[in-house]
């Protein structure tokens, strides 16, 4: 939809709705800095923005596991994206952390902010992976926005268990890619790291990780919040 200057009343109005006075002063203010930002918005709103096929059509997007069909906690999603029937992960299945975009497959993230938002496109590494023959059978539970260290932030829940002891935490971010491979559920996950999402759950007793040595990993179509390049990783029993 078009950008359009805010009005000083639009300005007060949104003030008062997180509890501020705006004042004659500070609405000029705010109005420059727009006024001087604005062209760039308009210019961005002019854009198509670009899309990518998607490879692999699916038949079945799935859906969210029932708890008695949900071994640990560890998963968020269940589907069956079959990849070709040839490759080196012929016959391998495959979970992704709840942070990488899988066409027509909601993206929580862990996170209600995030509630709605299906993507239209594959990730990069999910395209690759099905190009290997990999079989994707679900998205795993991860804390919110992948910034919990422990893993306890889980959006709708229940919170994943670790199979090492059956009542333990796993560690986070991404505690259900390595729940699912721990109690075998799945054969590899993915998951993603860039401040122990990853290392941390090695020390809470699933499956060591599996990391991609001097390799480029790409990462469009994994969502991140900040500007720090986040490594995918893998765990596995391989």
């Amino acid at each position: 939809m078009p950008v359009r200057m805010p009005s000083p009343q639009d300005l007060r109005d949104a003030g008062r709705r997180f509890g501020f006075d705006v004042n004659d002063e500070e609405v000029d203010g705010f109005s420059q800095y727009i006024r001087e930002m604005l062209p760039a918005y308009q210019r961005l709103d002019e854009l198509v923005a670009p899309t990518v096929p998607v490879k692999y059509p699916r038949r079945d997007f799935g859906a969210r596991p029932a708890t008695e069909d949900n071994r640990d906690n560890g998963w968020a999603w269940r589907c069956s994206i079959p990849g070709t029937p040839n490759g080196r992960l012929a016959g391998k299945t495959v979970g992704l952390k709840d942070h990488v975009r899988v066409a027509g497959i909601p993206l929580l993230n862990s996170s209600s902010v995030m509630e709605g938002y299906v993507p239209t496109e594959d990730a990069t590494i999910v395209t690759r992976l099905l190009d290997a023959g990999a079989e994707i059978i679900g998205k795993v539970v991860n804390g919110s926005h992948c910034f919990d260290a422990i893993g306890l932030s889980i959006y709708p829940g229940p919170q994943p268990i670790n199979p090492a002891t059956g009542r333990h935490c796993a560690g986070g971010s991404s505690n259900g890619s390595a729940v699912v491979v721990a109690n075998g559920t799945a054969d590899i996950t993915m998951g993603g790291d860039q401040g122990g999402s990853i290392r941390i759950q090695d020390g809470c007793g699933p499956p060591a990780w599996k990391y991609p040595a001097q390799t480029r990993r790409p990462r469009n179509g994994k969502r991140s919040y900040i500007s720090i390049r986040q490594p995918l990783c893998i765990p596995s029993k391989m």
